[in-house]
């Protein structure tokens, strides 16, 4: 298997860079451990209504903490803030998955940024989800496997391109 590196990274300089944010987490206040890559399959229901789509949503929480707290780990090369926290759309799928799992919302979510920048360093960032949040989360996904039943697929360019299998054919989408 051939490991692709980005311009300017090497193993060597990303062993440095994990091993210094490491450092830096484990120098982070702790709270208790619960469960780490804590699997879920749930049936993906209407939290308002019951309805169902007939499919499981399926995944992996990184870290639950005491104290009903989901904890999402994320790498970037650049901070990230508070708008990120409350708007990922990751942490709303754990939410769901866990008050459907637990029967309550997650008191508090986490999502603590490994930042990989000269001098590495970690951002954690908290943020809460209602239920209109999991109302909201359920719509959109159903809509989602709505186009795929349908064969609906359109290219969404972001930072994520460059490393994704499908940038070729993406790129000649909708030229003929």
């Amino acid at each position: 298997m051939t490991i692709r590196y980005k311009q300017g990274e090497s193993e060597t300089s990303l062993q440095m860079i994990g091993r210094e944010l490491l450092r830096e987490y484990f120098h982070m206040p702790a709270n208790g451990v619960k469960g780490s890559e804590v699997p879920f399959a749930i049936p993906l229901v209407n939290p308002g209504n019951g309805e169902k789509t007939g499919v499981n949503f399926e995944g992996y929480i990184d870290l639950l903490e005491d104290g009903e707290t989901i904890v999402e780990f994320k790498t970037s090369v650049r901070s990230m803030d508070q708008k990120d926290a409350d708007e990922h759309l990751q942490l709303t799928a754990y939410s769901y998955a866990y008050s459907q799992l637990m029967g309550k919302i997650p008191k508090v979510l986490k999502l603590v940024a490994l930042v990989k920048t000269k001098k590495p360093k970690i951002v954690p960032l908290e943020t809460k989800r209602t239920a209109a949040d999991h109302q909201r989360f359920f719509c959109l996904a159903r809509e989602v496997l709505h186009g795929i039943r349908m064969g609906v697929f359109f290219p969404k360019v972001s930072f994520m391109c460059a490393d994704c299998e499908y940038r070729g054919p993406c790129a000649r989408w909708g030229r003929g």
